[in-house]
């Protein structure tokens, strides 16, 4: 009872922090395995691992192995529920999809990014889990990524700037070259919009030419690389040294995702920050222009 206990709720707070089993494992020092056998109910950590995986995700050792969760979390009524939701997503029509999230949002005030962390991220996490599992295919995640898509924008459009600056700075995202994976740099983008940030969402391909000219021309401030795969490191670090040799002290640069590489902060002066998280390239862009 109590290891499966320990591995729903192991689920359940990993992806409300919007953590792929991978970026878990990479930060408690296990094998993706391990934390998919930990929430398979298959295996139970050790102790120093359960001390480490509370650590990573912030949640006492209680609340991992509390049944009172559960129960908390079972008797919620008028709420909205993950698992419907991502059904719902999956098997009805985008305006279904909407009207259930819109009335998830209204009962618990959420704002957006309460919706991002708590239902949209979540919801990719688990569809990226299910496709590599071959329990869907890739039509189907294709399907769901695209109504997310839509979900994101139509959700932007209910939320109205929150943050009015004397100076409004200007962020520009973009995928690293040959990345695809582009909604989180769109909810990265909505977020910055809502805070007062002039915002310039390029998303995928981009020729270098072409970025260097709309940073000239946009004066840009922060340039935010997205990157999901690892195995596009290595042209991203070539679109950097590029961005460097002209830019080196008039842009800041973030890179973020579940591929980001912080050894880039080392070897690039421009990069000032590598991050792994929605929450964390938000944050990092403020910093960008407080420093």
């Amino acid at each position: 009872m109590g290891k499966k206990l320990f591995s729903e709720n192991l689920k359940y707070y990993r992806k409300f922090k919007g953590m792929t089993q991978k970026q878990l494992a990479l930060d408690t020092g296990v094998t993706q395995v391990a934390i998919a056998n930990y929430e398979g109910g298959n295996r139970f950590p050790s102790e120093e691992q359960l001390r480490n995986i509370s650590q990573s995700l912030r949640v006492s050792l209680d609340n991992l192995m509390s049944i009172h969760f559960q129960e908390e979390k079972s008797g919620q009524k008028g709420m909205g529920n993950l698992d419907e939701f991502f059904k719902i997503v999956q098997k009805e029509s985008t305006l279904r999809s909407r009207e259930y999230l819109n009335q998830w949002r209204d009962e618990e005030n959420l704002s957006l990014s309460d919706l991002f962390h708590k239902v949209i991220i979540p919801l990719l996490i688990e569809t990226g889990e299910l496709w590599r599992q071959g329990a869907i295919t890739a039509a189907e995640e294709h399907i769901i990524s695209e109504r997310v898509r839509e979900l994101i924008y139509v959700s932007c459009l209910n939320y109205t700037q929150n943050h009015k600056r004397d100076y409004s700075p200007v962020w520009l995202g973009l995928c690293a070259p040959g990345e695809d994976h582009d909604l989180a740099l769109l909810m990265n983008a909505c977020l910055l919009r809502e805070a007062g940030w002039q915002v310039i969402n390029l998303g995928t391909n981009i020729p270098m030419a072409d970025l260097k000219k709309v940073i000239e021309t946009l004066k840009v401030d922060v340039v935010n690389f997205s990157i999901t795969r690892p195995i596009h490191i290595n042209g991203l670090r070539t679109a950097l040294e590029v961005l460097q040799a002209e830019f080196s002290n008039k842009i800041k640069v973030i890179v973020s995702g579940s591929g980001a590489d912080k050894s880039l902060q080392n070897e690039l002066e421009i990069v000032r920050y590598v991050c792994s998280t929605l929450a964390e390239s938000v944050s990092m862009a403020e910093s960008c222009i407080e420093n």
